[in-house]
């Protein structure tokens, strides 16, 4: 085979197997031994993707590179198998003890020895890619713009390749921050997490600042939160190592005591493999804080946690202890509203998951202030596997924004509910079909046309404007404001 970099190696492989559609063999150096020749075997079920084996895993005498595979694993501890992930379009590593292609919607891959025995070094990351420039007509500039569909939107100067997974968060003088992750790729050795301030009056976001940024590691899904009894503006972000998925996880923490000049220097928060964070902190009745996050630690399955404080301040994490949501398996990126009700102490807590089985969104309530929580049951919403975050509005109703559907990630849409979460009679697309001359929705795209407008953040502040946040194309990071009437106007543009 010709020579390739290192860095680019396995993914040459990947991309030849989807294209062709049947068994493929190629060269590639993905360990210590050097060269091994790779096969890529098609799933019988064309929907779970492809597999790839590694010829060097046969054993002596064989000819068959998936029998070969099957017997080492169970003979012996450390067989790796590469499985083809038909979504994010790259083989990933796993020690599966029965051979089979093993898909995974979320990327959990990397040939890594801390992961993976005796996989040998993993090759040099490629230096960072420049930013994706804009479509015709839309300016990556962070400049708030009057929108054809009565909205204000901006689109964030992208600091890297990749970005994903914004947080919004409002301070006193009425300024909004942002932060959300940036790198060559999701998961990629040195993706950071980086931050952006709208100052209040101003119409244009300032360039993203670049906070945390660690080489051989991932950090992912920040979330802000304004602490008011110390004024101090918190940042908590996933770290785990790069290309190794959730599992290897920890929540890193840094602050800042003058709205985000200046931070303190990362450092791990809470420190057991598998915590991810994702939404909103809040305030609990009593001044402590509630932290919903969720893990996918080693011996569990993947479920949601609520970290409480024993302390009205962030504290360390000493001054913290974990509740595990019941009956939360495969129910991850908890949501919590609070919501003023009769015959409950005056609130309810409302929590709202992300389905991993991208079914619906699902929904639990809680009146102890997040100790305990019902069983979570669908809504009527549907789910794609992909982020939610809801926010209770100042007139008591429930604002949620999510993907529409069960699959793709397009459109990206908001719903009011007046009664907690039971029906959504209001409901409006945000973004469907890339923007073009700053109109959000240009086209009618099929389903999974491959765009992606996700992982959405939104808040109201105090004057009663709602804003949010999200992944456009995973080039940038959009902004859009608009009032809660907005939604309930017509569900496409003209």
């Amino acid at each position: 085979t010709m020579s390739l970099p290192k860095a680019v190696r396995v993914l040459v492989v990947a991309v030849v197997a989807i294209g062709l559609g049947d068994t493929v063999e190629t060269t590639v150096v993905n360990n210590s031994n050097g060269s091994s020749t790779w096969k890529l075997i098609p799933h019988a079920d064309a929907t779970q993707g492809q597999a790839c084996v590694p010829k060097s895993c046969v054993l002596k005498g064989s000819t068959d590179s998936v029998t070969g595979c099957q017997l080492m694993c169970v003979a012996t501890e450390g067989c790796v198998v590469f499985s083809w992930n038909h979504e994010s379009h790259h083989c990933y590593t796993n020690t599966n003890p029965v051979w089979k292609p093993l898909p995974n919607n979320h990327v959990d891959s990397g040939c890594n020895e801390a992961v993976v025995p005796r996989c040998g070094p993993s090759p040099s990351p490629a230096p960072p890619a420049p930013p994706v420039p804009p479509p015709p007509g839309v300016k990556y500039d962070g400049v708030i713009r009057a929108d054809v569909d009565g909205s204000n939107v901006a689109y964030m100067i992208p600091p890297y390749k990749s970005n994903h997974a914004a947080t919004l968060e409002q301070l006193p003088d009425g300024s909004l921050v942002a932060a959300w992750f940036s790198g060559e790729k999701e998961e990629a050795s040195g993706c950071a997490i980086v931050f952006a301030t709208l100052v209040s009056g101003a119409s244009t976001w300032s360039t993203a600042a670049t906070l945390s940024k660690r080489d051989g590691y991932s950090n992912q899904n920040p979330v802000l939160f304004y602490d008011n009894t110390t004024t101090i503006l918190h940042l908590f972000h996933s770290q785990a190592l790069a290309e190794s998925g959730e599992s290897t996880s920890e929540i890193w923490h840094l602050q800042s005591t003058n709205g985000g000049g200046t931070w303190s220097l990362p450092a791990p928060f809470f420190t057991a493999l598998g915590d991810f964070p994702r939404n909103r902190i809040i305030r609990r009745v009593d001044g402590t804080i509630l932290f919903p996050y969720y893990s996918q630690g080693d011996g569990h399955p993947n479920w949601s946690v609520m970290g409480v404080s024993r302390t009205r301040s962030i504290g360390d994490n000493t001054t913290w202890s974990a509740h595990v949501v019941g009956n939360s398996d495969n129910l991850v990126q908890p949501s919590v509203v609070r919501r003023m009700a009769t015959g409950v102490g005056g609130s309810l807590l409302i929590v709202f998951f992300r389905d991993r089985k991208a079914e619906h969104i699902y929904r639990s309530t809680s009146t102890d202030e997040g100790l305990s929580w019902t069983a979570p049951l669908p809504t009527k919403l549907p789910n794609n596997n992909a982020g939610i975050e809801a926010y209770a509005l100042k007139d008591g109703r429930i604002v949620l924004a999510f993907n529409p559907q069960t699959t793709s990630r397009d459109p990206l849409a908001v719903a009011l509910s007046p009664d907690g979460g039971i029906t959504w009679p209001q409901q409006r697309d945000v973004q469907h079909g890339v923007s073009s001359n700053l109109s959000s929705r240009v086209t009618e795209p099929k389903s999974g046309s491959g765009n992606e407008f996700s992982y959405p953040t939104i808040l109201q502040d105090r004057n009663g404007t709602i804003h949010m946040m999200y992944t456009y194309l995973r080039d940038t990071i959009k902004y859009k404001a608009f009032q809660p009437s907005w939604i309930a106007g017509p569900s496409k543009v003209q």
